[in-house]
């Protein structure tokens, strides 16, 4: 007898809603295996109820067999179940390791911004009067208006110059730079001058002149005093003897011999001419031996006159001469001084060349160089350029170097024609600024307004001065001069302290308005004090004039607003919409 091996067809339900012995469908996770089942001992097929017994004790079918076994829907969602359990308690274990080594950070509490809704804020009017709040009532007004005017900044024409050289020659040295911060008589180059040498030594040529005949002079004028003196005593006839005794120290030169040897003639002269008179008396010798002595004295006598007279000229004369040589080689030490300065000799070498003949050395040149000339800053100031260099040829009246002091400074700027009525009066301040120093405002002293307009650009040049003591501004540098007019049209403004910033808008406080002509606060307090509601308005800003802010929108003509102190006021709008930290 042979057995079917067709699948049987179900013939029953399994308690959890599904055939058993219906075959596999195709994807389950039922091993398949190809072959009929196993028949009995008995050659019969088993019966489904054994088939379930035997796969419950392991014993007559193979596992193999569980092809012909659909799974439950209650096993699988079963094994989910488990396979999930088991997922949370691997993760479970994970976690609590790496908790365990890992020390646990503080706890942070974070507030989340919260947007502030409200749109009014009240306080007590003892708060307001403390913290200093002012009102204003907005209304249409003209206001002034800034309008700037471009300049620029340029060197006090008294205090910039360009320095020439003096003198030919070769640029030796330039112990400055472009930029470099100079003292009066700090050495700004030094030229190698041929000419100057020159001058230099005529100079000292025409002082040694000088001093000789200074020293000539001085001689002279001795001589014609001791002559003078000399010629005086002679007057009284006294002994030849001591007038020689009485004058040997006198600085007398020539006249000495002169005059004494003249005055012992005339004495010896007379004294025989007094012994021949004697002799005649006596009958000794005859007249004619005294005529003759007397002849004799007389012709001394004359002599001695004339040598008197003619020393006392001479001696007079020479002191004359000697005194006109002396001014004569002052003018010329005199000439060549200027000579030097002419050239632009440094003052000290010039001393330093006139001391040197006054006090006598060694060193005839006192470690002087002829041939260098110092070319020195005229005034404090800062070195402009630096043009020359060492080796330059370079000639009498070129240009070296470019100097200005920049303490003080002159302002610049052409005024358009429309505005020339803003200009304030001669002396007044003018504000300008300038982008090298954004937020800081100068101030120019209003000097000269020309006198005729630019055709081309009808404008009106004005010259400010400028003080810079801390040296911020600089040549060149480019500005814009605020000219102050008033707007003849009427705008709505409002302090620039009015306005304060919430959630990056632009805000004014208005104080509530109320039927009754009081202002209530809207929400009763537990204190009962006068408190003042403040509605928050939103505005848009225009421009800024005069520290006031000109409104375009948000406000109206009339509204009080809170001006001077607003800023309490934004404080408590934001403490009452602050979140509580959790």
């Amino acid at each position: 007898m042979s057995v079917s091996t067709s699948p049987p067809p179900p013939s029953s339900q399994s308690p959890g809603g599904d055939y058993e012995g219906a075959p596999v469908r195709p994807g389950s996770t039922t091993h398949h295996t190809a072959g009929p089942l196993p028949l009995a001992r008995d050659g019969t097929r088993p019966s489904p109820g054994v088939v379930r017994e035997a796969l419950s004790r392991g014993n007559g079918v193979g596992t193999h067999q569980r092809m012909w076994l659909k799974p439950t829907r209650r096993t699988m969602l079963i094994g989910s179940l488990a396979a999930f359990v088991g997922l949370l308690a691997v993760w479970a274990t994970a976690t609590l390791i790496r908790s365990e080594s890992t020390v646990p950070e503080p706890t942070k509490t974070t507030v989340q911004p919260q947007t502030i809704g409200f749109d009014r804020v009240a306080l007590r009017v003892r708060d307001l009067m403390e913290a200093g709040l002012t009102l204003e009532t907005c209304s249409r007004q003209p206001l002034l208006k800034t309008i700037d005017v471009p300049g620029v900044l340029e060197a006090d024409h008294d205090l910039e110059v360009i320095i020439r050289a003096r003198v030919g020659g070769v640029i030796r040295a330039v112990p400055v730079v472009k930029g470099k911060r100079v003292s009066q008589g700090e050495v700004l180059a030094i030229i190698e001058s041929p000419e100057l040498a020159q001058a230099r030594l005529e100079h000292r040529a025409r002082l040694r002149e000088a001093q000789a005949a200074r020293i000539d002079a001085e001689w002279q004028t001795q001589v014609a005093s001791g002559v003078e003196r000399l010629v005086e005593a002679l007057r009284h006839d006294p002994d030849a003897l001591e007038i020689e005794r009485r004058f040997a120290e006198l600085p007398l030169g020539d006249a000495r011999r002169q005059l004494i040897q003249s005055y012992a003639a005339w004495r010896t002269a007379q004294i025989n001419l007094d012994r021949q008179g004697i002799y005649v008396r006596e009958g000794i010798v005859g007249p004619s031996r005294w005529n003759q002595a007397a002849r004799e004295a007389a012709a001394a006598q004359s002599s001695f006159e004339s040598a008197r007279d003619q020393v006392a000229r001479d001696a007079r004369q020479a002191a004359l001469k000697s005194q006109q040589a002396l001014k004569l080689a002052q003018g010329r030490v005199f000439d060549s001084r200027a000579r030097l300065e002419v050239l632009g000799d440094d003052p000290a070498t010039i001393a330093l060349i006139e001391r040197l003949e006054d006090e006598p050395t060694s060193n005839q040149s006192g470690g002087l160089d002829w041939t260098a000339h110092l070319v020195r800053a005229p005034f404090d100031g800062i070195v402009l350029d630096r043009p020359i260099g060492p080796g330059q040829q370079v000639d009498r009246g070129e240009a070296l170097i470019p100097f200005a002091n920049l303490d003080r400074l002159h302002l610049i700027a052409k005024i358009p024609e429309s505005l020339i009525g803003a200009l304030p009066a001669m002396g007044s301040n003018l504000s300008f600024t300038t982008p090298a120093h954004p937020g800081r405002r100068f101030a120019a002293r209003l000097e000269a307004i020309g006198g005729q307009l630019d055709p081309a650009n009808r404008s009106l040049p004005v010259l400010a001065e400028v003080e810079n003591p801390d040296q911020a501004l600089k040549l060149g540098m480019a500005v814009r001069v605020e000219l102050v007019i008033e707007d003849p049209q009427p705008v709505l403004s409002v302090p620039r302290a009015s306005v304060q910033d919430l959630e990056g808008r632009p805000v004014v406080f208005e104080l509530a308005p109320d039927p009754t002509g009081t202002n209530p606060a809207a929400d009763s307090t537990q204190d009962d004090e006068p408190r003042r509601l403040f509605l928050v308005r939103r505005v848009e800003l225009g421009e800024i004039r005069d520290n006031r802010v000109v409104i375009h929108s948000g406000l109206h003509e009339g509204a009080i607003i809170a001006a001077q102190g607003s800023f309490l006021l934004k404080s408590e709008l934001i403490l009452q919409n602050e979140p509580e930290e959790e």
